[in-house]
């Protein structure tokens, strides 16, 4: 489990978003994002939220 952080850069404004994603998920991430535009950090401690609905929370 990762926290994400990745931001948007744009003409005038830069965005960025947070997300918590899976090994598999990160892949995905770094193959279609520019190193300088991606941030990541394992979590050691996580699990899936009771409902499954919110991702993994991290406790």
């Amino acid at each position: 489990m990762y926290e994400v952080n990745v931001m948007v850069y744009g003409v005038g404004e830069d965005l960025g978003y947070k997300r918590y994603c899976s090994n598999d998920e990160l892949e995905q991430l770094l193959r279609t994002c520019d190193s300088s535009e991606i941030e990541y950090k394992e979590l050691k401690e996580t699990r899936y939220s009771e409902s499954m609905e919110t991702c993994f929370c991290p406790y």
